[in-house]
This record gives C-alpha cells, structure tokens and sequence, in this order.
C-alpha cells in the first residue's frame, strides 16, 4: 500500500542516513570537533579552532631547562553551503518512501556528496606538501604503495592511527589489475563495499571519483635557483623562469635535495632523506628578468631552538638551517593524484543550520556520524506542486603533517 504519511522528518532521516553511508571520504574524515558547534544554528563563516600536536627538545642529564610551550593554532571554517531545490508533484507524496527515496532523495543527496567531495579534495591540493611517487611511473605494484607508507613513517605519522588510502579511477584499477590476490579484506565498515578496494601496506584503500589530478605551471628548462636564503617564512624568491611566460601554478609541487636542505623527523629531529618537500600556494609569473616570488606551505622553520623546526642543512646539523641561496629547485610536472592520510589528517565538520521559518523545516543530526542536514519542503497551491529543498553547511580541513600524496602518471 503507498505511503500517504511523507513527512518531511521522515525525508529527512532518509536523507541523512544516505549522506552517512554512501560516502567514503567524509566517513574517514575525523569528526570530533563537531561538538563544538553547539547544537543549533551556525552559519557559514563560523570557525573554530583546532590545536596542533605540542613539540618539545629533550635533554640530557640532571639539569633541566623548562621550554615555552609553543601553541599552534588551525582555524577550521565552515566555508561551504551546498543546496539543491527540486520540484515535485503532489501526486509523488503517495510513493512508497523507497521509491520516493530513489527517485528523488538519492540523486539529490549522491550529488550533495560528491559537490562536497570534490572541495575537500581540492583543498588538498595546497594544504598537503608532502609527496611520494612520480610523475613517469602508474600506480601498479606494492612498492608504489609502500613508497607513500614510508614518506609518512619518515614524518613520524602513526600509521596504527587508521591509515587510508583515496585512489583516483585510472591508479586504482590499475593496483587491482596487477595485485588483485594480494588484498586483504577490510577492516573498516565505514568504507562502503562499493568503494573499497581492500587492506595493503596497512592503508584501508578505497577508490574515488573525486580524486583526480593536477596540471602544473611551466617554469621554463631552468634551472631554478634560489635567488635569497631562508631560514623562516613561506615565500621563496626564484630565478631562471622563462621572462615574463615562465609560471608556477596553486597547487605545484617542488623539493629540494637532501644533501642540501634536507626535512627532519618532527619526533627525533633526524634528517629523513626525502629533501625538503613543498607546495605553491597561488598562481604566479616571471617578470622581465625570469624571476618570481612563490609562497609555499609548510612555512620554512630552521631555528634549532624551535621544536617545530623542520629543516635542516646536513653539511651542519647542529646548527640553525636554511634553504641557502643558489640552492636548486627541483619541480614536479603535471600528475595523476592518490591522498594517503590517517583520519586526524584530515576534519570535517557539518553543523546544524537554524530551521527555516516553514511549516515543514526540520534539521536532523546523526549523533553517531556527527553530520547534520536540515530539509524544507513547502507547496504551491496555483501547480499543485512542492518544492523540496536539501541543505548541507561544511567546513573542512587537511593537515598537512599526517598527509601525503601519492603522485602518478597522468594517463594519455
């Protein structure tokens, strides 16, 4: 018999549980600092703010020096408002709440998901920085996984914290192709079936459509130097850009050698191997002379006496570092994109919004999933018709300390 009791609690819930269990990144995503926005009534541009990991120097011996405790504060936003509007026909409301839901609810909610995924993963692309991989080579065997576990271990990422790995379509049916007997099933049910590709390397791995890949400026043949030293900030002055054409694009990845400037182990501060790792921020071009400013995520910390130091030059490791000037700048090309991230790498939060003042407004929290949805539904008596609104507000954020990307060859 057709339900004839469609009540707007009712699409919202179904709403909601769809948006819960159909989406692989949000249910990676670490989600505890959604309490902290109350329980109702937030708008976009409200933030909060999250507290990094403290780091502390050791000593040695029977004197000890207390040290300043160094807060390191990361503003999380809620940036994004995603909405859809539809309109029905009244006669629609006599469906069965299953088919009601296929036809209506889960296209709206599957595209919701998918507008929301495809921010986060780009926000990614300036708010992580370190890399593994490269740009020749497809994503087919252990050791192109295993290479993206190491990058993180070397930055002391506890890889027991819920380690996940988000593949692009091309990387990951090219992984299945070539180890399809080497996974383990998973561990994780917030990854749905559909998603998961299985357990390798520790990471739970799952594909996405969303994951894609990053088109890089073109500097020019180089080389590109560094044109003044750095021992703290986020802005490098290069030079030997092609004048006036030579570009860097928001999202370009660059290293240095290690022998050089090498990144450090933030837990025992030892030299990692990997050279110091970095990602341009915006859009820039050379002027007449081939030169440009890029600014850079993370932020250059050389002092020795900074526990967030993260820098070191190996010629003279005892003491302060800096990217010295004439130092080569080795740049990433163009490249397919995998994300590998435990869960605290990455935040997400979607708040509770005020109801809208309608009859039939309701917002709808899962206590559970820590996600909230609020949906409207109002009706027109000249079309005999309803309109059925479905609104998200998010915020999100990579930290780029226990993330990396696992980078590809883009395929032809």
């Amino acid at each position: 018999m057709a339900n004839t009791f469609l009540t707007t609690e009712l699409v919202t819930q179904t709403a909601l549980a769809e948006f819960v269990n159909n989406n692989a990144l949000l249910a990676t995503a670490n989600r505890e600092y959604q309490g902290q926005f109350g329980v109702r009534g937030y708008k976009v541009g409200d933030t909060i703010d999250i507290r990094r990991q403290n780091h502390f120097i050791p000593g040695e011996g029977p004197v000890a020096v207390p040290q300043d405790i160094i807060d390191d504060v990361e503003p999380l936003t809620v940036s994004k408002w995603t909405h859809i509007l539809i309109n029905y026909d009244t006669r629609d409301e006599t469906l069965e709440m299953d088919d009601f839901s296929l036809r209506y609810i889960s296209p709206s909610i599957r595209h919701i998901a998918d507008n929301i995924e495809v921010d986060i993963f780009n926000s990614g692309l300036t708010e992580i920085y370190q890399f593994a991989g490269d740009t020749s080579s497809s994503i087919n065997s252990f050791a192109a996984i295993n290479a993206v576990k190491t990058r993180l271990l070397l930055s002391a990422v506890d890889l027991r914290m819920e380690p996940f790995l988000a593949m692009n379509l091309n990387d990951s049916a090219g992984l299945q192709n070539a180890l399809q007997n080497n996974f383990n099933p998973t561990l994780n049910q917030e990854i749905s079936m559909d998603a998961s590709i299985g357990r390798l390397a520790n990471f739970e791995i799952y594909e996405d459509q969303s994951v894609t890949q990053h088109i890089a400026g073109d500097p020019g043949a180089g080389p590109i130097l560094v044109v003044n030293a750095v021992s703290s900030g986020n802005t490098i002055d290069l030079s030997g850009l092609t004048a006036t054409t030579g570009t860097f694009k928001k999202g370009d990845l660059i290293s240095l050698d290690p022998d050089v400037v090498d990144a450090i182990n933030p837990m025992n501060f030892q030299p990692i191997r990997t050279g110091f790792q970095a990602v341009i921020q915006e859009d820039v071009t050379a002027d007449g002379g081939g030169l440009v400013t890029i600014t850079i995520n993370p932020v250059v910390i050389g002092a020795q006496v900074n526990p967030r130091r993260n820098i070191v030059n190996p010629s003279t490791p005892l003491a302060d570092a800096e990217i010295p000037a004439g130092a080569t700048v080795n740049v990433v090309g163009s490249h397919a994109l995998n994300y590998a991230y435990i869960r605290k790498g990455l935040d997400f939060v979607a708040p509770p919004m005020d109801r809208l003042d309608v009859p039939n407004s309701y917002v709808a929290t899962d206590n559970d999933a820590k996600i909230a949805m609020r949906v409207s539904r109002h009706g027109d008596t000249r079309t005999s018709s309803n309109d059925l609104r479905f609104d998200v507000i998010s915020g999100q954020k990579w930290h780029g300390q226990y993330v990396a990307k696992l980078i590809s060859k883009i395929p032809s």
